[in-house]
């Protein structure tokens, strides 16, 4: 039995491909960084999607993600330096 994972083209129609790797293999040799983090053990997101942050879960759309204490400070300081840009302009 393979590991899969499934990834969400777009979270407002459901659009999904899902790939026989691992979400690591994945997250650390296929998505760029800096526009991709993770979030928890089952889930990486766009950073550039979210539309709302409150306690531990991620709002993307109308999807609520749940983000781990594990990496939650990592998520935190990629999302605060993503976004205070973004309020600065640039």
């Amino acid at each position: 039995l393979f590991p899969y994972t499934t990834l969400f083209r777009s979270m407002e129609n459901g659009a999904e491909i899902t790939v026989s790797y691992p979400l690591d293999r994945i997250f650390n040799n296929d998505l760029p960084r800096g526009k991709f983090q993770r979030i928890h053990r089952s889930y990486a997101i766009n950073v550039f999607k979210v539309t709302g942050f409150a306690g531990n879960y991620v709002h993307i759309g109308k999807k609520m993600l749940p983000v781990s204490e594990s990496h939650k400070k990592n998520f935190l300081a990629c999302f605060h330096k993503i976004y205070s840009k973004r309020a600065l302009g640039k």
